[in-house]
């Protein structure tokens, strides 16, 4: 019975070891679908970093890591946005929305404040405490 590979490390490992056992040199075409599309992307770095060629490299349907991270900022400060805009709308029965679109230069903390200025500015004196 073979080994169980445990994380992301361990897989590309066992893979390298099993795939160079079957052909020693390259040229390598590797393809991955969902998390093995990232095993396939390790795995040709590693090939690489050994000094073989790895000539095409398919992953399908795999979000990697830097991606995922960005879109899941992407879709926070969206919901944050949406969240706003409701507040605003409810207070002033007026619509109103804030596009990320125009956030996009903007760093963080320049966002949340340009997104409250502009909300605060909308609400009623009364709101505005």
């Amino acid at each position: 019975m073979g080994e169980v590979c445990v994380s992301i490390v361990e897989m590309t490992q066992c893979y390298v070891a099993a795939i160079r056992a079957e052909q020693a040199n390259g040229p390598y075409y590797l393809c991955g679908y969902s998390l093995g599309g990232l095993v396939a992307v390790e795995i040709a770095a590693a090939l690489q970093a050994a000094g073989e060629r790895v000539d095409m490299l398919v992953i399908l349907d795999t979000t990697l890591p830097a991606v995922a991270l960005q879109a899941s900022k992407q879709a926070r400060l969206e919901h944050w946005l949406s969240d706003i805009s409701s507040f605003v709308e409810a207070q002033t029965g007026d619509e109103w929305y804030c596009d990320a679109a125009d956030l996009a230069e903007l760093s963080a903390p320049e966002q949340v404040q340009h997104v409250l200025t502009r909300a605060i500015g909308r609400l009623p004196r009364s709101r505005q405490r």
